[in-house]
């Protein structure tokens, strides 16, 4: 009994090497400034990936063009590095930044992110990253080093290009809106009077502060505009106009329940909340105003607490459009030129890739 548990062990050992020196095999290999192959695992991770996000297996003929599109992005970042293009990390780390911020909606750190993850998942930031990608922090940050280089280098080779574009028309902006109307609604929304005191060495005169504040406020609800004008590092508060949307994403921001945030829109005008304790602060809000579900016209702002209308976001949004079509017609055309025999070459074709694909 003791044999064949040994013999099964051995054969799966066995077995698992040989499945990781299939990852290894190179099946491709750019060679434009310096010999780099792309192996079966590399290209395995980007599919599985990708299959992830679209909730299905890729066809054999979709895998060939993943490993294609892999070539490609090597091509233009060996181009890049062959012009001598170099991003600081400091770049990189904007970039990691802006990216983590898309995922929350919301600006954040990497710091700050890594704290929300190992929150709700338990997870560290690197861990937390390999299973939705495949790749860790540092990989992550090396890949977004090269994607920056090669939209510097396109940019660089086809800059002239970029600068005839031209911006949306009007009657462009009009119909866009027409069509999507019903998408550009604001939920309730609720405007509220924050008054924050930032916690520094002493938590007693700190919270003595707001409560002052805060009584000042009930006593004679206009003092708002001079506590709000007063404000600042020297006053010791931040007070401000904040808009709150009935919405998970902003109870998310205000780091409250979506039940709690349900409750403020309870509240009267000109109600005053009670004191409340965060990490870093105690504060209080006054309800000032609600506004009711609205479709918005091209003059409404999106958000309240912004500038930014209707009319302004399409045209943004179709100038992004035209840009974004543009620059994949750059990279094509670049791609293009370097896709030569010298640059590249592929180590596994027809139908002997076809079955290498077949998993």
């Amino acid at each position: 009994m003791k044999r064949n548990f040994f013999l099964l062990f051995v054969l799966s050992l066995f077995c698992s090497l040989l499945y990781a020196q299939v990852d290894l095999q190179p099946i491709a290999e750019v060679k434009l400034l310096k010999r780099e192959p792309i192996t079966l695992g590399q290209l395995k991770l980007q599919i599985a990936t990708l299959e992830k996000g679209y909730g299905r297996k890729l066809s054999i003929e979709e895998r060939k063009k993943v490993l294609d599109g892999i070539v490609n992005e090597r091509l233009l970042r060996q181009a890049a590095e062959k012009e001598g293009i170099k991003i600081p990390d400091s770049q990189v780390n904007e970039y990691f930044n802006n990216m983590l911020s898309q995922q929350v909606g919301y600006p954040i750190t990497e710091a700050e992110f890594a704290r929300l993850i190992e929150t709700e998942t338990k997870q560290t930031l690197n861990e937390f990253m390999k299973v939705q990608t495949g790749m860790g922090v540092a990989e992550s940050k090396e890949f977004l080093r090269g994607q920056i280089a090669v939209q510097v280098y396109v940019g660089q080779k086809k800059g002239a290009d970029f600068s005839k574009i031209a911006g949306p028309t009007d009657a462009e902006i009009r119909s866009q809106y027409d069509m999507n109307k019903q998408s550009f609604v604001r939920p309730d929304t609720v405007k509220l009077f924050l008054v924050v005191v930032p916690k520094q060495k002493n938590s007693q005169a700190e919270k003595e502060k707001i409560e002052a504040i805060k009584k000042r406020v009930e006593r004679n609800i206009k003092a708002i505009d001079d506590i709000k004008k007063d404000s600042g590092e020297k006053s010791g508060y931040l007070a401000e106009f904040v808009y709150a949307a009935k919405t998970q994403l902003a109870a998310q921001q205000m780091g409250i329940t979506m039940e709690a945030l349900v409750e403020i829109f309870k509240q009267k005008i000109n109600f005053v909340s009670d004191v409340t304790e965060m990490s870093n602060n105690f504060q209080f809000f006054v309800v000032m105003e609600k506004l009711d579900v609205k479709i918005l016209s091209l003059s409404d702002v999106i958000d309240p607490n912004q500038t930014t209308t209707v009319y302004e976001y399409i045209r943004q949004m179709l100038t992004t459009e035209k840009q974004s079509a543009a620059l994949q017609q750059a990279i094509q055309q670049l791609t293009e030129d370097l896709r030569i025999p010298s640059n590249f070459k592929m180590l596994k074709e027809d139908s002997a890739l076809s079955k290498l694909l077949d998993w």
